[in-house]
């Protein structure tokens, strides 16, 4: 199943976890100007850029679904 995630869930996640973009970039280990452009609702990331944060997330225990 693939789950689609956008930029507000992405920023969402960061806020409920109490991450600064700085720190959710260094545990991604991408640039904190990545976090910046991912969250960015004009920006189009790459797929893996986005499985990197997400497997970060996950990994710290939060889950994405489709909404069920």
């Amino acid at each position: 199943m693939t789950i689609k995630i956008n930029a507000r869930q992405l920023r969402s996640a960061r806020a409920f976890m109490a991450w600064s973009q700085a720190e959710l970039a260094m545990r991604a280990g991408v640039s904190k100007d990545t976090i910046v452009n991912v969250e960015n609702d004009g920006y189009r990331p790459k797929l893996d850029t986005v499985a990197k944060i997400v497997e970060v997330y996950e990994l710290a225990g939060l889950a994405f679904t489709n909404g069920g």
